[in-house]
């Protein structure tokens, strides 16, 4: 969020008289403005209330910030009566804030969020209220420009100070612009152009007090510091009143003409000046101040680094509860904290004041005076003295004989020679006693010249770990270094040393090397024989006091063993390390161990194994810490070589570094929206505002909410760790990093306690806790379960009574369904029987028609014709009845099928009604057909129509009177044929309409015919299979209308052709359909005519019948043409067959020991007998 943030030092040096804190201080500004989420730059007034919330009046609205964010209230959105804010005041007897601006006078009340517009004399205030005052009895004095000063009494106005003109006594003037109040007892007033007032609140009496004689001079700000010296801020500089009790005070005046705005006073006495266009000014002062002489004052103007403040003008200071100084300029908020930065950074920032040379920092080495000797890269060595806080510019580089200015390593020996180790420019040693210069390990890299590492050991020895040049031992007595070879060309990037004087090398690509100096023997420790170690670059390595291993490594972590372990503890990112490759290791003590990163400095505990993080200060850079720049200092200071500059800290002190002003919980949100505060409403989630809550209560549908939190860590607090835990829910912390919201969401009902803690570095952790209840829905309370208890006795109950009498019901369901089962059966036997009886007439009828047809041909006699006819007439619709009743067998069993052909319906329609006459006659009933002229084609079954006509005539015929008239009608539209029935008999009741097509129904009517009650179920069947429609309608006492609808698309046809069995016929079967149909009525005169072959020509028929009368008919119809065996049953045929093998095979289906089928597969299956044709006869109809 602080993007803006700049983190550039100032190096002060200030004579703080009558004090003891006479130390330097470095000092650095922060930078809030409208990029940071403030709402206007011009910031007139800071404040800090009860919480710690800082409170910024703006130009545009007040804001709160909380070190994260800035919650701004304007107009628009609050009750606030104006936007442009002229001062703000913690009250401290109630907590509230009072707030002043061009609108008047409100007061901001902490626990309800909300603001309260203050009334005057029943008129609300609507000038510019910009100052405040109260007392301790709660007395508020407001000064309301124009008017005067205002005063107020639990909220009620008592009384107003005004100018009289007349009246000295008064004030003098209306336009107030500041306040001040001393002791409880005296007011002191500041005006515009007026001068200073003091008022006596005992007394209430008003006195104008003189500067120096004048009165004409405007009072910006008041301010009593704690030696109750009153400070005025003027147009014309400040003035200061050091008896303010006595009746003629002291006047001390300085900085004349400088517009003064504001003061603050810091923990160090420091008086703190703003100033309209001349910046900051910080005054130190003495106790026994007689003049402007006695103090002494450092000057801040405006610069764009962090060294001083933002911007010229400095309208208000405020020092929060931790120190800090707030600033508010017209250019946002600036923040600085008095007692300086606890982490000092050096650079070579130039401000007049010289710096080291180069930012990038390589290695660091100390001498036994305590000066550092700092190693850059291309600016060679410089030298810093921290107690006299100077600096020696570049005391060694090539300009005096070092052979290169990119140091990478320095070692201050016991002999009072420094070391300087260098990128390809060898090593070079500089005695600080003879001034003398000498150097070595020149040449190529294999020869050592680039110097990574110099390292003394207990017995004075040095050591040198190069870059691929291994490592080389110094030979004092021949003044060269030994190369040692059974190490090999490593690379060296660090040397320790433990209890045992052997040394352990960090290298880059063969990990950890042991070195015994006894034996020269080395033991590798790598990422093949070392768990936990996951890399073989090792930057950096430290021996503890028990002769533990801990070294920093290239991406790995840091790893933490013992040498006779295979083992390493391997600590990461995930553990808390700033960043996983650690570049310098320094041991501050054996509790701490310090760690340059690639993003920041972290502190490990070799005990406790805990990380933590530098992150938290200001001038800790989050970028990479350079390998070998670290250094503990004799004094207990560790410094640290960044790219970016130098830092200097004592661990010690960062403990005492506490900024944090508290942690709060300041939100409340349920699905992502704040709970509205609702002071009133005693079902509200929230009577007061969150920071006020102990505990909280959400409804069952409100388990989906949020909890925001801060902990007022200044000038900014994302660098603070949070985590948490729900007690009751979970069983351990949750790390949030520096997450500042909590979300929960489907927590169970039930009572918990929400902890929140807070930790950083400098500061002991802060915790907060907060009672949370989750209340279960309805269906949970024990109203729900005492309900849920009855309802489950009454359920019981009823599933019992329900049980009993579903079995009640069951058993009676059984009984009936067992009844009408031995009624099916029963029925299905009649049936099997009818339809087996009606299957057996068909034989019989057979030799009664054949023998007809030869009859009449035989025959001439025209009498004797015509009885034969009938006879054949009448045989064949006995044939006809027989076959309708197996089609009705069929139609129930569902194997009915169309066989369809394009018939002409009036023809036949009126031939088959010419079979009712004898019936018609009998009755005297008239028949009238009505029917077009143009005859009528469709295709369908005709057998099936003429069934369908069959019943709709005779129920007509069964049903109506004696002289009474039936109506057929036969006509077609585009779409259908229709065909009505219509009689004039005793209809039908209404109630028996819906099931007269049902099977076996019959009507209750009076007057009853014989039937089975399944004429119009198969007639409906029929038409179905037509797809058409077979309907009714009837009303009582006025007979009956039957209506046959048959479609006329191609539908039908089309389905019946698409099916396999027609698929090869269907024009050839339809042609010869057509072709072959004859009319009833209509004689077809026929001679058969003898033909008689030759005995060579005539063929050899097998005739198989179990019946003899039908081997007799056959035997007298084929003789005269053919030569004819017969055989009885199945197995006979199949021995004449193979015996004679005739031309011809004509066999019954249905014979005993073998029927007709599997005689034909017996023959088929013969070679010999394979190719005789077989014509197979049945009095079955399919």
């Amino acid at each position: 969020m602080f993007t803006k943030i700049s983190l550039f030092i100032l190096l002060l040096t200030q004579v703080c008289i009558g004090q003891n804190d006479n130390h330097d201080r470095q000092l650095t500004f922060y930078k809030l403005d409208t990029e940071d989420g403030l709402s206007n730059n011009l910031v007139r007034v800071i404040e800090q209330d009860t919480l710690g919330f800082i409170w910024i009046g703006t130009a545009d609205g007040i804001n709160r910030y909380d070190g994260n964010d800035f919650t701004v209230f304007r107009k628009e959105n609050s009750a606030l009566a104006n936007n442009y804010l002229q001062n703000i005041v913690h009250h401290t007897n109630t907590g509230n804030l009072l707030v002043g601006s061009d609108g008047g006078f409100d007061l901001f009340n902490l626990k309800t969020n909300s603001f309260e517009h203050y009334n005057a004399a029943n008129t609300i205030l609507s000038n510019s209220v910009n100052s405040f005052a109260f007392t301790k009895s709660g007395t508020i004095y407001a000064g309301d420009f124009g008017i005067g000063i205002r005063v107020f009494k639990d909220q009620s106005q008592q009384k107003v100070f005004k100018h009289e003109a007349q009246n000295l006594r008064s004030l003098s003037s209306n336009e107030i612009i500041s306040l001040h109040v001393q002791n409880d007892s005296i007011l002191w007033v500041g005006t515009r152009h007026d001068g200073l007032n003091k008022i006596n609140l005992k007394t209430q009496e008003v006195a104008r007090i003189p500067i120096h004689g004048r009165t004409n001079f405007r009072v910006n700000a008041l301010f009593m510091d704690r030696d109750d010296h009153l400070w005025l801020g003027t147009n014309e500089g400040i003035k200061i009143l050091t008896q303010t009790t006595a009746l003629a005070p002291t006047i001390i005046e300085g900085l004349a003409g400088s517009d003064i705005t504001s003061f603050e006073e810091d923990a160090y006495g420091r008086i703190w000046v703003g100033t309209y266009d001349e910046g900051l000014k910080i005054i130190s002062k003495s106790k026994s101040l007689k003049g402007f002489n006695d103090l002494s004052i450092t000057n801040y103007l405006p610069k764009d680094d962090g060294t001083s403040v933002f911007n010229a003008t400095v309208f208000s200071i405020k020092k929060d509860r931790s120190g800090n100084m707030w600033l508010g300029t017209y250019a946002g908020i600036n923040y600085v904290n008095p007692r300086g930065e606890p982490v000092k950074l050096i650079t070579n920032s130039l401000n007049g004041t010289e710096r080291i040379t180069h930012n990038r920092i390589n290695a660091i080495a100390e001498d036994a005076s305590g000066k550092l000797f700092i190693g850059t890269d291309g600016g060679g060595v410089d030298q810093y003295d921290p107690k006299n806080n100077t600096y020696t510019y570049a005391i060694f580089n090539e300009a005096n004989a070092l052979k290169s200015n990119h140091v990478l390593s320095l070692l201050q020996d016991t002999n009072n020679q420094l070391w300087i180790g260098t990128y390809l420019g060898g090593l070079s040693k500089f005695n600080k006693t003879t001034k003398q210069w000498q150097h070595y390990l020149q040449g190529e890299q294999k020869d050592g010249n680039d110097v990574r590492v110099l390292y003394q050991a207990k017995n004075e020895h040095i050591w040198v770990g190069t870059n691929r040049g291994g490592l080389f031992l110094y030979d004092n007595a021949q003044d060269n270094f030994k190369y040692i070879a059974e190490l090999g060309k490593v690379d060296v990037r660090d040397i320790a040393e433990d209890s045992q004087g052997n040394l352990w090398l960090a290298t880059y690509g063969n990990g950890i090397i042991h070195f015994n100096l006894e034996n020269e023997h080395s033991t590798h420790y790598n990422s093949e024989n070392l768990e936990g170690l996951t890399t073989n670059v090792v930057f950096s390595i430290v021996i503890t006091e028990d002769d533990a291993i801990i070294a920093g490594t290239k991406h790995g972590g840091l790893v933490h063993f013992n040498p006779e372990s295979k083992k390493a503890l391997n600590l990461r990112e995930d553990d808390g390390l700033s960043n996983n490759t650690i570049n310098s290791i320094i041991a501050h003590d054996s509790n701490s161990i310090w760690l340059g990163t690639f993003k920041g400095i972290s502190k490990y505990d070799p005990i406790s194994h805990k990380i933590e993080n530098l992150t938290r200060f200001n001038n800790i850079h989050k970028s990479e810490y350079n390998p070998g720049a670290a250094l503990k200092a004799e004094n207990g200071a560790l410094y640290f070589g960044s790219n970016k500059g130098l830092n200097q800290f004592r661990p010690e002190n960062l403990k005492n570094y506490t900024t944090s002003e508290a942690l709060v919980i300041k939100d409340l949100l349920v699905f992502n929206e704040s709970v509205a505060i609702e002071p009133t409403n005693k079902k509200a989630i929230l009577n007061q505002a969150m920071p006020f809550q102990e505990s909280i209560q959400l409804n069952a549908e409100n388990t989906v909410f949020s909890i925001d939190f801060t902990s007022l860590d200044f000038p900014i607090a994302n660098n603070t760790q949070y985590s948490y835990i729900l007690e009751g829910y979970n069983d351990h912390w949750i790390d949030l990093k520096n997450s500042n919201r909590i979300n929960f969401s489907n927590i169970s009902p039930g009572y918990y306690t929400l902890k929140i803690k807070a930790e950083t570095l400098a500061s002991t952790p802060l915790y907060k806790e907060l009672a949370l209840t989750i209340l279960p829905p309805f269906w949970q309370t024990w109203p729900a379960y005492l309900f849920y208890i009855v309802t489950l006795i009454i359920l019981i109950y009823s599933g019992l009574r329900y049980y009993s009498e579903r079995v009640y019901l069951k058993n009676s369901l059984h009984f009936e369904q067992k009844q009408r089962r031995l009624e099916h059966e029963l029925n299905e036997e009649r049936v099997r029987f009818y339809t087996g009886f009606s299957h057996e007439l068909k034989t019989p009828l057979t030799l009664i028609l054949a023998p007809l047809e030869n009859l009449l041909d035989e025959i001439v006699h025209k009498q004797h014709r015509k009885s034969l006819k009938l006879i054949k007439r009448n045989a064949h619709n006995l044939h006809q009845f027989i076959n309708k009743l197996l089609e009705f067998r069929k139609s129930e069993e569902g194997l009915s099928q169309l066989t369809l052909n394009n018939y002409n319906l009036t023809k036949n329609l009126s031939n088959w009604l010419g079979v009712y006459e004898p019936l018609l006659k009998k009755k005297n009933l008239d028949l009238v057909i009505q029917m077009s002229q143009t005859p009528i084609y469709i295709y369908c079954d005709l057998e099936k129509i003429q069934v369908i006509v069959n019943n709709l005539i005779s129920n007509a015929i069964n049903y109506s009177p004696e002289n009474s008239t039936i109506n057929i009608e036969l006509s077609q539209d585009e779409e259908a044929v229709f065909l009505k029935v219509i009689d004039h008999g005793s209809g039908i009741n209404t109630q028996d309409l819906e099931h007269i097509f049902e099977w076996y129904y019959q009507a209750n009517t009076t007057l009853k015919k014989d039937g089975s009650g399944i004429g119009l179920a198969l007639s409906r069947r029929f038409a179905l299979l037509h797809n058409g429609t077979l309907a009714v309608a009837s009303k009582l006492g006025s007979g009956s209308t039957f209506t046959l609808k048959l479609p006329k698309d191609d539908s039908l046809v089309d389905a019946y052709l698409e099916e396999g069995k027609h698929a090869s016929e269907n024009k050839k079967f339809i042609e010869a359909s057509i072709q072959s149909a004859t009319e009833n009525g209509i004689e077809t005169q026929a001679t058969q005519a003898m033909r008689i072959k030759p005995e060579s020509q005539r063929a050899l028929i097998l005739l198989i019948d179990d019946n003899p009368d039908i081997l007799d008919f056959l035997d007298t119809s084929l003789s005269q043409n053919y030569d004819l065996i017969q055989a009885e049953n199945g197995e006979e045929g199949i021995a004449q067959a193979c015996k004679h093998v005739p031309d011809l095979i004509i066999s019954d289906v249905m014979m005993p020991r073998c029927n007709g089928i599997d005689l034909c597969n017996y023959i088929k299956n013969r070679k010999e007998t394979s190719h005789i044709p077989i014509i197979l006869l049945s009095a079955k109809s399919n």
